[in-house]
């Protein structure tokens, strides 16, 4: 899907950082259409403004309670 994942070792969550200068609201406009949305890494409560700045193109994937069986829907609709 040409996204960058970045992962840490303590929580449940990747960061993913979108292609092509896209940002997360953009990205959500189209998730929204599907019934789908993301947190935009801008939203992420990790930081102050400033220390968020740059994190426009970032969205943050967590491990939630999904069915496994929604997987490969999930997948389609990214």
């Amino acid at each position: 899907m040409g996204f960058k994942v970045w992962s840490g070792d303590g929580a449940p969550y990747h960061w993913i950082e979108l292609p092509n200068n896209i940002s997360a609201d953009e990205f959500n406009t189209k998730l929204f259409s599907r019934g789908a949305s993301v947190l935009a890494g801008i939203c992420s409560g990790m930081g102050s403004d400033k220390e968020n700045k740059g994190l426009e193109s970032f969205f943050r994937f967590s491990f939630g309670p999904l069915e496994e069986e929604s997987f490969e829907e999930d997948c389609k609709i990214l």
